[in-house]
């Protein structure tokens, strides 16, 4: 379809309009604003604004609460409105490759939500709030300035694949081992220097990335992950193997290399 930006968007609002759609797909237009037009689509189910220049969304995008799906990657956003807590039927927000620097407490209002991107982005923490996500399944956190985790982390019952690659975290919560349902936890490239023993507690993972830390032990309750079959602990300061390893007795995949073993 030819047409400027705006209206290629026009018609294509129109057009989920007359046909009582419930997806829009706007993406990739370069738009700098959400049409105002996309207001009155109250029936939407999933709204598609990745790869735009938008530096913020209006307040009203609240009002659409059909939505299950928002997709707003790859745009220019430093900021998000309270009002993104009333869309209480999200089950998955994508805001991964912008410029954000903090998310609203609001956000923990969004209790059906499935997944949540955030990677790629500015934020230096998460807000306690993010505890209220219950049924949150995916947590991607990687690529940003977070030095440190909420205690309310732990309320995330549901959660089963935690990446927070690339960030600037210094310790993790005792918390973090209420997360019983974890498969894959990816902590990479971060500034660890521990390990809680609640860590322990996680006996579904089968995932586990620590390399590129600086830890100089590990738990001995490590050896209670028998379900892993993945163990990266590489370019840490380890100078001896863990006893707790021989525990172990899945791993296909055991990284130690860069140690000072």
């Amino acid at each position: 379809m030819s047409g400027t930006a705006e209206e290629v968007a026009s018609a294509r609002i129109e057009a989920v309009r007359a046909n009582g759609g419930r997806e829009l797909d706007l993406r990739g237009l370069r738009l700098s604003a959400v049409p105002a037009e996309v207001r009155a689509l109250r029936r939407l189910t999933k709204l598609d604004l990745a790869g735009n220049h938008l530096v913020t969304v209006p307040d009203w995008l609240g009002e659409l609460t059909s939505l299950r799906r928002l997709h707003l990657s790859y745009n220019q956003l430093n900021t998000l409105p309270d009002s993104i807590g009333d869309l209480t039927a999200l089950t998955w927000l994508s805001l991964r490759n912008n410029k954000l620097t903090a998310v609203p407490d609001s956000i923990g209002n969004l209790v059906w939500l499935r997944r949540l991107d955030l990677n790629i982005n500015q934020l230096t923490e998460i807000p306690a709030e993010l505890g209220g996500l219950v049924r949150l399944r995916r947590l991607n956190l990687d690529s940003n300035r977070i030095t440190a985790l909420p205690e309310s982390v732990g309320c995330l019952a549901a959660l089963r694949w935690f990446r927070m690659r690339f960030n600037q975290l210094a310790s993790l919560p005792e918390s973090i081992g209420v997360l019983t349902t974890l498969r894959g936890l990816d902590l990479r490239l971060n500034n660890l220097a521990r390990i809680p023993e609640s860590i322990g507690n996680l006996v579904h993972l089968t995932e586990l990335n620590l390399s590129a830390n600086r830890l100089s032990v590990i738990p001995a309750s490590i050896g209670n992950l028998t379900a892993l079959t993945t163990l990266d602990l590489s370019s840490n300061a380890l100078s001896a193997l863990p006893d707790c390893l021989r525990k172990l007795t899945g791993l296909a995949e055991l990284n130690l290399s860069r140690n000072p073993i």
